[in-house]
């Protein structure tokens, strides 16, 4: 629920529920990982402050989590070739028009 919701900008919305609509139709799992990527990590890695405010954690965990956090952005930042992608496709004109009627 927290792709959808908290990490997926509008534009990219339409393709998670056209995503999940699928799998479900076909009884299969949905593996966010193998359509969402590093981007997509990274933008949870900003959220967890938000996340971790709604849950019962005590100060000790919150500082040993967002210790964790950023030692994986840092690793990330040192070995973004590995992770990120260089080239994106770029969306066609239906998709812009399906994510703009999703407003």
């Amino acid at each position: 629920a927290a792709l959808g919701n908290m990490l997926l900008y509008r534009f990219e919305r339409a393709q998670y529920n056209r995503v999940m609509f699928l799998a479900t139709q076909h009884g299969e799992p949905f593996h966010a990982s193998k359509v969402y990527g590093a981007e997509h990590f990274l933008r949870l890695l900003t959220k967890m402050p938000v996340i971790l405010s709604k849950l019962s954690v005590d100060l000790t965990s919150v500082g040993l989590i967002a210790d964790q956090c950023m030692d994986i952005a840092k690793f990330i930042q040192h070995n973004g070739k590995l992770f990120f992608l260089v080239d994106y496709d770029v969306a066609d004109e239906w998709y812009c028009n399906l994510a703009n009627e999703t407003d």
